[in-house]
């Protein structure tokens, strides 16, 4: 969900926004987000990104974060 992601990078500009120091305008380092009104026109949007992955017998864990949480052990 960063302005870095090519294809992240490429919706918000087809949105007609802009992406500046790797920021949605310059301002915020996410392209999916909650709130954030005023960005919502140049391609900012709460819809997640979704990932699906087919479970096996020897999975044993699921791990859910948040970008904020995944930045921090990354």
């Amino acid at each position: 969900h960063k302005c870095n992601d090519l294809e992240e990078s490429r919706r918000v500009k087809s949105c007609g926004g802009s992406i500046v120091y790797n920021r949605v305008m310059g301002e915020l380092m996410v392209t999916r987000a909650f709130g954030d009104n005023k960005l919502k026109l140049f391609g900012v949007t709460a819809e997640p990104y979704t990932y699906f992955q087919n479970l096996s017998d020897n999975d044993n864990w699921l791990i859910l974060a948040s970008d904020g949480i995944w930045d921090g052990v990354n």
